[in-house]
């Protein structure tokens, strides 16, 4: 199973490209600080998805899901208590629907290259200790998104044989706080998904595709300075 595709490489590559040069004009004024972060968070996909043979639906979510996330993050000082923080990660997100309602679910264990791009507000200091609140887009690549329908169990039976599942780009919005001490900092976010993780209609066109859910706990260090 191949993870990482070329075109995928390809978006990823002139997604960054985009971010940097928009960080140039900061970066010519203001020093920016780089950051490597990490960390748990829990998710699950909201809606309802058409079971199919049947005339019964069954919730993409279920049990909550534990993914991960790391990556790197840049900290732009815009203008005194506000900052630009453009991040890239790799981020496990989807769910564990539940098998009592559906016999033939499976975990959606779905990997992405995440590019949030935040603006950040510090609300309170006191000496060292910064609190900070977070907002704004982010924008995902799946990094697996040529996995054939038959091959996974949620659809065993469906006939939809050689069909890709799963969109390739999803986007949504990011809330959250986050502390800082001197180079440490810890966030808690809320990830909320704009757009379907499916690509299949299974109910001749009004199926609800998934959305996206997650609450994400990182830990991060800024290493430099330039």
């Amino acid at each position: 199973m191949k993870l990482f595709q070329p075109y995928h490489l390809n978006k990823a590559l002139c997604f960054l490209l985009l971010t940097g040069f928009l960080l140039a004009g900061f970066a010519a004024a203001e020093p920016v600080e780089l950051g490597v972060k990490g960390g748990i968070n829990f998710s699950n996909i909201e809606n309802n998805t058409y079971v199919p043979g049947t005339t019964d639906y069954v919730s993409f979510g279920g049990n909550t899901l534990l993914g991960y996330n790391a990556g790197v993050f840049l900290d732009v000082n815009l203008y005194d208590f506000f900052y630009f923080q453009p991040e890239a990660m790799v981020i496990l997100k989807g769910s564990q629907p539940s098998q009592s309602v559906y016999p033939y679910a499976t975990t959606f264990s779905l990997p992405y290259l995440e590019f949030p791009l935040l603006l950040k507000a510090k609300v309170f200091s006191i000496e060292t200790l910064k609190v900070n609140l977070l907002a704004g887009p982010y924008f995902s690549f799946f990094l697996n998104s040529n996995t054939p329908i038959n091959e996974n169990p949620f659809f065993k039976g469906a006939p939809f044989v050689g069909q890709t599942m799963y969109n390739e780009f999803e986007m949504g919005l990011t809330l959250g706080v986050s502390l800082e001490l001197d180079n440490f900092l810890l966030d808690a976010r809320y990830d909320s998904g704009l757009t379907g993780i499916s690509l299949v209609a299974l109910n001749g066109g009004a199926n609800d595709e998934g959305l996206n859910e997650a609450f994400i706990l990182s830990l991060g260090y800024k290493i430099l300075k330039f």
